[in-house]
């Protein structure tokens, strides 16, 4: 078993997770979600400055407020689930999951939960499965996950 970022090929022989960071941007990804999905991108309400994650420099949180914006952000990382699978992965392991925690209460635990619902709609579709990664503490609210 392996984990690989999605921008990688599935390795040969072995049973291949697809990292894919489902909750907020990658550093190397912020341009290209300002360029292509700006509304997404979690801002304050006080000062419109993006929600950057405290731990991780230049990774933005997404923004999952509302239905609109969680089935516009599952769209994004559906269509990656879906490449993962015709790259020869058999799991996804979206991460950031408690993203929520470190969002200053912009986010919630429901807005979490309710997004990492589509999530796992998203990636059984092509036939893959999903990993928890991050917050066990959610592990009894019937998310779908396959495994943790």
């Amino acid at each position: 078993m392996v984990t690989r970022d999605r921008s990688d090929k599935a390795a040969e022989g072995l049973y291949s997770i697809c990292y894919v960071n489902a909750f907020q941007t990658q550093h190397y990804a912020l341009s290209w979600r300002k360029n292509h999905h700006p509304t997404l991108l979690l801002r304050s309400s006080r000062t419109n400055h993006l929600v950057h994650d405290p731990g991780w420099p230049g990774e933005v949180l997404i923004d999952i407020r509302t239905k609109g914006k969680r089935d516009a952000a599952a769209e994004v990382v559906g269509k990656w689930f879906a490449k993962c699978a015709t790259d020869g992965f058999k799991a996804i392991e979206p991460d950031n999951l408690d993203s929520w925690t470190r969002s200053r209460k912009y986010l919630t635990e429901r807005d979490a939960i309710l997004f990492a619902r589509r999530l796992v709609g998203r990636a059984h579709a092509p036939g893959l499965a999903i990993a928890q990664k991050n917050t066990p503490e959610l592990s009894t609210k019937g998310l779908g996950f396959d495994f943790a």
